[in-house]
């Protein structure tokens, strides 16, 4: 908490570049949907090496081929 609150005022101070902002807003936004989605599995690290390669790699194809769908639709829609 306290971290946090340092940081927010470093960058309410406006000694944070804002290249360096931008790069930290992407890294923070990314970060977020990877511990949002291991909080939605609610797996383990090992139990990845249990299942085996395959399904992991049915989930990460499924994950890319709504991205992609959700793109396009966005896209489509302008």
């Amino acid at each position: 908490m306290v971290s946090f609150a340092l940081l927010v005022a470093i960058n309410s101070a406006g000694l944070i570049p804002v290249v360096l902002q931008y790069s930290l807003q992407t890294l923070s936004t990314w970060l977020l949907v990877v511990s949002m989605s291991a909080i939605g599995m609610k797996a383990h690290l090992k139990d990845f090496a249990t299942v085996g390669f395959r399904p992991i790699l049915l989930m990460v194809s499924e994950t890319a081929f709504l991205a992609i769908l959700v793109i396009a639709f966005i896209f489509l829609a302008r």
